[in-house]
C-alpha cells in the first residue's frame, strides 16, 4: 500500500504534471514529420539533427523557465518581451508567435483529418473539423482539465511510440539508414525546430508548479529530453522500415509497410499526440490574447481557434510546408528574441527590481 501510495503522489507531483503538458505540447504533428525528413539526408545526419536540436530547444526552455521565474506577473511571450524588449520586441514576437502557432494548429488539423481517415474511412476534411470541436471543447474546460486530458495523452502516447518501435524492427532493413540525398542537408533544420518546440507551454507551467522555481526548472528538463529519445528511437525505426518511401505522415507509410496492426496503433498515435498539442497551443494562444492584449476570455478563444479554423477551410493543406516554412522561420526569429530578452534582463536595472518583487510575493 504504501508502495501504491508513493507512487501516485510522484503522479500527482506538479512538477511531474508539468512537465507531462510541456512533453504532449512538444509532441505533436512535428515529429510524425521527422522520419520523413531524415530519410532525406540519412539516419546518421538525421539522428545528429535530432538530438543537437532537442539540446539547443532544451536550453531556450531552461533560459524562458528563468524569465518567467524573474516576472512577477503572468505573462506569454509577447508580454515578456515588451517588458525586457520594448514595444518594438512585443511587436515582433507577437507576430512571430501567432504565426508559428497558428501554423502549428493547421497542421494538427491537416494530420488528424489524414490520420482520422485512415482509421474510420470518409473526408479527411470532414474529421479535421469533427476534431476541431473535441479540442475547443477541452481548451473551453481550462487549465485543470488540459492538465489532466495532457497527462493522460503523455502516457498514451509514449506507450504507442515503444509499442510503434517494437513492431517495426523486425521488418527493418539497414540499406535503408545510408544518405540518399545530401543536398538536402538543410531540409530537417525547420522540421526539427518546429517538432522541438514547446516555448508557449512554459508560461502555464508556472501555474501548474505553484510559481516554485525548482519545480519549474525539473518541469522543463525532464519535458525537453524525454521527446529526445523517443524521437530518435522512433525516426531510426521507421526509416529502417519505409526508407526513401516514408511519407510526410510517418504512421501512415509505415502502417503501409509492416501491416493493419501499425496502421491502427500508428494513427491512433497521430491522433493522441496531435490532439494533446492542438489543445495545449490553442490554450496558449487563448492566454496571450487575454493576458498580453485584455482581450475578454470568450472573444480570446474565438480568436485563438478560429483563425487556424478559417485558414484551414480556405485550403491549407501542405503538412511538411506548413511545418518546415513556420520551423524555420518563425521558430529561428523567436529563438533570438528570446536570448536578447535573457540578455536584457541579466544586464538591466529591471531584473534585481523583478527578483526583489517576486521573492516578497513568495514570502508572503
Amino acid at each position: 500500500m504504501l508502495l501504491v501510495r508513493r507512487t501516485i503522489q510522484l503522479f500527482n507531483a506538479p512538477w511531474l504534471r508539468a512537465a507531462g503538458v510541456l512533453f504532449s505540447t512538444i509532441v505533436g504533428a512535428g515529429m510524425l514529420s521527422i522520419p520523413f525528413v531524415v530519410a532525406q539526408v540519412g539516419i546518421v545526419v538525421g539522428l545528429f539533427y535530432i538530438v543537437g536540436m532537442g539540446l539547443i530547444m532544451c536550453v531556450v526552455h531552461l533560459l524562458l523557465a528563468e524569465l518567467v521565474i524573474k516576472t512577477p506577473h503572468h505573462l506569454q511571450l509577447t508580454g515578456l518581451m515588451r517588458k525586457y524588449l520594448g514595444p518594438v520586441g512585443m511587436w515582433i514576437m507577437a507576430t512571430v508567435f501567432f504565426l508559428l502557432h497558428v501554423s502549428a494548429m493547421i497542421a494538427y488539423l491537416i494530420g488528424e483529418g489524414d490520420s482520422l481517415s485512415v482509421l474510420f474511412g470518409g473526408r479527411p476534411f470532414a474529421w479535421a473539423i469533427l476534431f476541431f470541436i473535441f479540442g475547443t471543447t477541452i481548451i473551453l474546460r481550462g487549465v485543470r482539465v488540459i492538465t489532466d486530458f495532457d497527462a493522460i495523452m503523455t502516457i498514451v502516447t509514449t506507450v504507442v511510440i515503444v509499442v510503434l518501435i517494437m513492431l517495426s524492427v523486425p521488418s527493418a532493413n539497414l540499406e535503408f539508414y545510408a544518405p540518399k540525398q545530401l543536398a538536402s542537408l538543410l531540409l530537417p533544420y525547420g522540421v526539427l525546430l518546429f517538432a522541438f518546440h514547446g516555448t508557449s507551454a512554459i508560461p502555464e507551467l508556472e501555474i501548474i508548479t505553484g510559481r516554485d522555481p525548482r519545480a519549474l526548472r525539473l518541469a522543463v528538463l525532464v519535458g525537453s529530453l524525454v521527446p529526445i529519445v523517443l524521437y530518435v528511437g522512433f525516426a531510426a525505426a521507421v526509416v529502417a522500415v519505409t526508407g526513401v518511401n516514408t511519407t510526410e505522415i510517418a504512421t501512415i507509410g509505415l502502417g503501409a509497410a509492416v501491416g493493419p496492426r501499425v496502421v491502427l496503433i500508428g494513427n491512433i498515435f497521430a491522433v493522441v499526440a496531435m490532439s494533446s498539442s492542438f489543445v495545449t497551443i490553442g490554450e496558449a494562444l487563448r492566454r496571450t490574447f487575454q493576458w498580453d492584449f485584455g482581450f475578454k476570455p470568450n472573444t480570446a478563444l474565438a480568436f485563438a481557434v478560429g483563425i487556424p479554423l478559417i485558414i484551414y477551410i480556405v485550403g491549407a493543406r501542405g503538412f511538411i510546408s506548413v511545418i518546415a516554412i513556420a520551423g524555420a522561420t518563425c521558430g529561428t526569429t523567436e529563438i533570438f528574441l528570446l536570448i536578447c530578452a535573457y540578455w536584457k534582463a541579466h544586464h538591466h536595472p529591471i531584473y534585481e527590481k523583478n527578483s526583489d518583487s517576486r521573492r516578497r510575493i513568495r514570502g508572503r
